[in-house]
């Protein structure tokens, strides 16, 4: 059996029985001294054991114990999930500097633990910088691009480190371990996590996209390669609807309307369909979308909504049911885009990694270009971000060369961008290379200065990043997936990030409160 996916099946089994231990254990008639971290350490320990000994058997190519895993956590929130909130709290108060979350965590926060877990992770990547050119309609800007030596992330080891000898180094409740220089309140920018909040495993193919409503803590979609898209409670977690109407053709990408009223898909089929999120119904078919790769709405115009043919940029009206406007031909063909939150700037990425910038008035005019990679820019979203009393704009571009881009934009009306830090992460599937792996920024918080993002990877794992940190460890990592992370959200408040891998599973995880 392939030891990633062995090692997966190892955590997903021991994040569920971890999230519950505290009841199990109080219940528990105690003839010993045993408490919750020994059990989890004789528990973890007997699951590797089992694994090194070759009785985890695959049983098919996508095997994942979605019926056991979905099982057991059923019967243990069934019996325990009343008492879990007032447990948690209670370790909280207790537990020692190394700590855990649901998920198999890992935060760098010390030369000592980069020096101990050298071997079984991902190396920082080191970085020079060399000048790139940004043709803009005038004139040539100076890209100053970071050169990172991706090639560090090709030998990654499992996501739990085989030189942890847990029975020597117990931990306290659950699959992940986050490693802090000592313990202490969780910070703003410490995204800790308690546990799995909910598992949605209703597709057995690929997501293609995961997406909360605007403004929404709670109604959550995700879109699959089996042609169905399904919207969800998120809170309490439920399935509202399943949409199906792309003849069983892969959903390539969707959005939310800005009132949420409306989702709008795009499939491998050549259509473009709008769903009435209350019905579940199809409002409008429109058959004439073309090859449609990228798919974003304008921020203040709620019924415009931009697709892209190859590499043609056209825009489509859903009040009047019409295309509007006159299509634009981009060099390359387009593979994402999005606008900047005030409506005035689209950022295109493409197959050649070029990021483009158009200004958008009645229509789109060119003002730059860059070219950041030479692989094909897989995901590209941009935020506005407080640092003190400044103002900044920034682009988070994801790169089938397994390099993830934190780009300054300086000038948006000369359209001159920076690379200002990059992260070499496995983003592009050894088994699955049309995947495209993306990232976001975290949310903008009023109480919050900095840029935080999370992204998916390849190897299955959840990274999340301070990019304004000198260090490029991740802050967390979420190790729950068997297969690459394609996609990822956050709800509107960080209460819950939703993850999506290759194999149709979608992870809710609980955030813990943030403290000031």
């Amino acid at each position: 059996m392939e030891k990633l996916v062995q090692n997966n099946i190892i955590n997903n089994v021991f994040a569920i029985e971890d999230s519950y231990i505290d009841e199990r254990i109080a219940k528990i008639e105690r003839t010993t001294d045993w408490n919750a971290d020994l059990y989890l350490a004789m528990r973890y320990q007997l699951l590797k054991e089992k694994g090194n000994n070759s009785k985890l058997i695959q049983r098919d190519v996508g095997d994942r114990r979605d019926t056991y895993l979905q099982t057991r956590f059923q019967l243990l929130d069934s019996k325990y999930h009343k008492k879990s909130k007032v447990s948690s709290d209670k370790r909280k108060n207790t537990t020692s500097p190394t700590t855990t979350t649901t998920t198999t965590t890992t935060t760098s926060s010390s030369s000592t633990n980069n020096k101990t877990n050298n071997n079984n992770q991902t190396k920082t990547p080191t970085s020079t910088t060399k000048p790139t050119s940004t043709t803009t309609n005038n004139k040539t800007h100076n890209l100053t691009v970071p050169t990172t030596n991706a090639n560090n992330n090709n030998n990654q080891s499992s996501p739990i480190p085989s030189s942890v000898k847990v029975a020597q180094q117990p931990v306290s409740s659950s699959s992940t371990t986050t490693t802090t220089a000592a313990a202490g309140p969780i910070a703003n920018n410490d995204f800790s996590f308690s546990g799995m909040h909910h598992i949605f495993d209703s597709h057995k193919k690929s997501i293609s996209r995961v997406r909360f409503a605007n403004n929404d803590r709670d109604l959550l979609a995700f879109s699959s390669d089996d042609g169905t898209l399904s919207i969800c409670n998120s809170l309490k977690p439920s399935v509202i609807s399943v949409l199906n109407g792309h003849s069983n053709s892969p959903i390539i990408d969707f959005i939310w309307t800005n009132n949420n009223d409306y989702i709008i898909t795009i499939g491998l089929d050549s259509t473009m369909i709008i769903w009435n999120v209350k019905t579940a119904k199809p409002e409008k078919l429109v058959k004439d979308a073309g090859v449609c790769t990228a798919i974003t709405n304008h921020p203040l115009k709620p019924t415009i909504v931009f697709v892209s043919d190859k590499n043609i940029i056209k825009s489509y009206d859903i009040k009047s049911a019409t295309w509007v406007g006159k299509p634009l031909k981009a060099m390359n063909q387009i593979t994402t885009m999005q606008f900047e939150s005030r409506g005035n700037y689209l950022f295109v990425g493409d197959s050649m990694g070029y990021i483009n910038i158009y200004n958008f008035k009645e229509t789109l005019i060119p003002i730059s270009k860059a070219q950041i990679s030479k692989a094909p820019i897989s995901s590209l979203v941009s935020q506005y971000w407080k640092s003190g009393e400044k103002l900044n704009l920034s682009m988070l571009a994801n790169c089938k060369d397994n390099v993830m881009r934190v780009i300054n934009i300086s000038s948006l009306q000369s359209g001159v961008m920076a690379v200002t830090r990059e992260y070499g992460l496995p983003l592009k599937s050894a088994t699955h290379p049309q995947l495209q792996v993306k990232s976001i920024f975290c949310p903008t918080l009023k109480d919050r200065d900095g840029l935080y993002c999370v992204t998916g990877t390849a190897d299955g794992v959840v990274n999340l990043f301070d990019t304004q940190s000198t260090k490029k460890s991740p802050l967390n990592q979420l190790m729950g997936h068997a297969s690459t992370v394609v996609n990822i959200d956050w709800n509107t408040d960080e209460s819950l990030l939703a993850s999506a891998d290759s194999t149709g599973t979608v992870i809710l995880w609980n955030r813990r409160p943030r403290t000031n």
